[in-house]
């Protein structure tokens, strides 16, 4: 996959965006779907959330956004989107890509410099093609390529991207973590699949993830 500046132009105008929208995705969130959240995490105690670091609150973050669903079946990505009709080409993009978009557990395979990309093969559905994410700094990180990662992949016309705060653990945790998310998952009782996969992969970083590495 070879990506040219138009597309690395594009890629960093999408991030810049997205980001913004995250911001207003949040502003959509109900207090009470926050502890719900906080309780499927494993994070909350009493009336409130404890977390490690700043990092960590980018992955809640991350989850409540994308992951969790209201009592509709609704993320806060889909709720915005029907709250807002006067949406720009590009945020439409962004929302569109983002509700198409799915997470799992992926084998860096190789990394291109040249380009940016980091190319993945999913542990978990078994894809026979490996897919390419554009990702500026964790591509530009040689110990990124002994790592595995479980993330959101976001299909852009052009390039695949990550929603951010990925969760990264060793590739010597591979085989622990694949016997051990399901057991999680079942011990989960609200969201679907995709909501328990994501809380279960959270709470499997808490004790195994592979910390202070970030995208750009």
């Amino acid at each position: 996959m070879f990506m040219t500046n138009n597309t690395l132009k594009q890629y960093k105008k999408i991030r810049k965006l997205g980001m913004s929208l995250n911001e207003k995705y949040l502003q959509c969130l109900d207090p009470q779907d926050i502890k719900i959240s906080g309780r499927v995490l494993g994070i909350l105690k009493g009336e409130k959330l404890l977390f490690s670091s700043e990092e960590d609150l980018d992955r809640i973050y991350n989850f409540v956004v994308y992951d969790y669903k209201n009592i509709k079946g609704k993320n806060l990505v889909q709720i915005y989107k029907d709250k807002n009709k006067n949406l720009t080409e590009e945020e439409l993009l962004i929302i569109n890509s983002s509700l198409s978009s799915s997470s799992s557990l992926y084998k860096v395979v190789s990394l291109n410099t040249q380009n940016c990309t980091l190319e993945l093969k999913d542990l978990i559905n078994n894809e026979n093609k490996n897919i390419h994410m554009l990702d500026i700094q964790l591509s530009s990180n040689p110990s990124v390529q002994n790592l595995i990662l479980y993330t959101r992949i976001i299909p852009f016309p052009g390039f695949n991207a990550s929603s951010g705060a990925s969760l990264l653990f060793d590739a010597s945790c591979k085989d622990s973590i694949l016997e051990k998310y399901k057991k999680k998952m079942k011990k989960i009782v609200v969201g679907d699949e995709q909501t328990k996969l994501a809380a279960a992969f959270f709470q499997l970083y808490q004790k195994y993830g592979f910390k202070n590495v970030r995208h750009q």
